[in-house]
């Protein structure tokens, strides 16, 4: 029983965890790609 418990403890941990990567991934890909533009503008500005 308290295998069992640990067993599903350490899957939903993983599962969160896989999630936060992701999220933190997308996230990072997402300000990447609004700061590129910025970034093309400012130098063709200029």
């Amino acid at each position: 029983m308290l295998r069992s418990l640990m067993t599903m403890a350490g899957l939903f941990t993983c599962v969160t965890c896989e999630q936060y990567v992701f999220r933190l991934r997308s996230e990072r890909l997402k300000s990447k790609s609004l700061a590129n533009p910025h970034l093309t503008g400012i130098t063709l500005r200029y």
